[in-house]
């Protein structure tokens, strides 16, 4: 039998959703009862059309059958809740899609079906019905279980001897995800780089675990560098004898997978970057006996040391000095401008023994001024180098392409006879020299122990 004619407005709503009952023909008081029950419901005719879905039909509040085809689980929670009058509130977690016919089922079987395949809870407030996700429900009954217990917390004092404390603090942070529970709390104290952290007794005992095995001496490298001024023959000279030395045949000098052939050519601006496999004890020999010749200039031989990614640097210049007038009514006033030579470094060191080296290499020197009215600017000359290499232990990074050219001018003459006119030439010579050096930087890292 239909729905009586009597039944709500809001009956017209659901007429697409073949709402009936089982009970026979002559039970019209069940038939008014289910009227009232269904007459609550919001979901209108296209609603239901769209998910194909059959609302709930029962006798009297007995069974109910549905029917939905990939509808949302929030709708037909709805569908369930008008059906005993109930208000709904579901959290934003409750979510996806359900395909069901259920026929002749009762309503509370019907409710439990529907939760267990969308892993979800409901509780029962008088006339509301809240239902939530079983991860909500377990996340709120174990902040319940620590709120009860808060006398539950223990404190635990730990000594760094190599980690930084205000560090090792800011990666405990909970709210960063660090391992500290929703009830733990962590001071770094800088003085004394110890933390003074306060939680549960399961955490302390995991956190004091984790904290001893990451407090370990970082792994140090010793960068030996030695910064030249070599001409370009005698710096070709110097990749010939390298071709002889250690490594696997000639293919030993490799950086990112690009090998690099020695002797060096004969254009001396292509030596850009090699990596060598040379001792450090060789190099300096090499350089020593061609500074013993006057076929190369040292510079500095600068030896830092540092610790796995920690950023050493050096520097070696001067600050250039230049006057500033700042208007007629002030006096001028002297700046300064660095002109140097300066290199850092930043080491990487692999599992393996290998070192990734960070590298930047600049080099400042002074320009031309330039006139502003009455004020003078100085311009810096700046060439600069970053790039990223791994190597062995012992070996050496070669960095170069920075020039230096000078001229040289010379008059050999005979005394008197060469300030002759016309003839005075035949008793004079000049001579131009033009010599081109390049400024190179070896570069050789070496494990040592902490």
């Amino acid at each position: 039998m239909g729905v009586p004619s009597h039944s709500r407005s809001s009956n017209s709503h659901l007429s697409d959703s073949k709402l009936s009952n089982s009970a026979s023909s002559n039970s019209t008081s069940s038939n008014s009862v289910l009227s009232n029950n269904v007459s609550s419901s919001n979901i209108s005719p296209n609603n239901a059309s769209s998910s194909n879905a059959s609302l709930p039909r029962t006798r009297s509040g007995g069974p109910v059958t549905l029917e939905f085809q990939d509808a949302p689980v929030s709708v037909i929670l709805q569908a369930l809740a008008d059906y005993r009058q109930l208000n709904l509130i579901t959290t934003t977690g409750v979510g996806g899609n359900l395909s069901l016919r259920l026929i002749e089922v009762p309503w509370e079987q019907a409710l439990a079906i529907i939760l267990r395949m969308g892993r979800l809870k409901a509780e029962r407030e008088g006339t509301v019905m809240m239902v939530f996700t079983e991860q909500e429900i377990q996340e709120r009954q174990q902040r319940t279980k620590q709120q009860a217990a808060p006398e539950a917390l223990a404190n635990l004092t730990l000594a760094l001897q190599y980690a930084n404390a205000e560090q090792v603090a800011d990666s405990l942070d909970p709210l960063q995800g660090g391992l500290l529970s929703p009830l733990g709390s962590v001071v770094a104290d800088k003085r004394t780089n110890t933390l003074l952290i306060r939680d549960t007794p399961a955490s302390l005992a995991l956190l004091k675990n984790w904290l001893i095995e990451m407090d370990l001496p970082l792994q140090q490298v010793q960068l030996s560098a030695h910064i030249v001024t070599i001409s370009s023959e005698d710096l070709q000279e110097l990749g010939v004898r390298w071709g002889m030395g250690e490594g696997k045949g000639n293919t030993a000098l490799r950086i990112n997978d690009f090998n690099v052939n020695l002797p060096l050519p004969n254009s001396a601006a292509s030596v850009g970057f090699h990596v060598a496999r040379i001792g450090g004890r060789l190099l300096e020999l090499e350089l020593s006996a061609l500074e013993q010749e006057n076929q190369v200039d040292i510079i500095a031989s600068p030896r830092l040391i540092t610790s796995h990614q920690q950023t050493a640097s050096i520097k070696q210049g001067s600050d250039i000095p230049y006057t500033v007038s700042r208007g007629k009514k002030e006096a001028a006033a002297i700046e300064f401008k660095e002109a140097v030579l300066g290199m850092e470094v930043t080491p990487k060191i692999l599992r393996n023994g290998k070192i990734i080296l960070d590298l930047k290499i600049s080099q400042n020197m002074p320009g031309i001024t330039i006139k502003r009215g009455e004020s003078e600017m100085l311009l810096i000359d700046k060439q600069e180098i970053k790039t990223q290499v791994t190597v062995n232990d012992g070996e050496t990074i070669v960095l170069g392409g920075i020039f230096q050219q000078k001229k040289r001018q010379s008059v050999n003459k005979v005394p008197l006879l060469a300030d002759i006119p016309l003839l005075g030439a035949m008793f004079r010579q000049d001579t131009q020299q033009q010599s081109r050096r390049e400024l190179v930087i070896f570069i050789t890292p070496k494990l040592i122990s902490a």
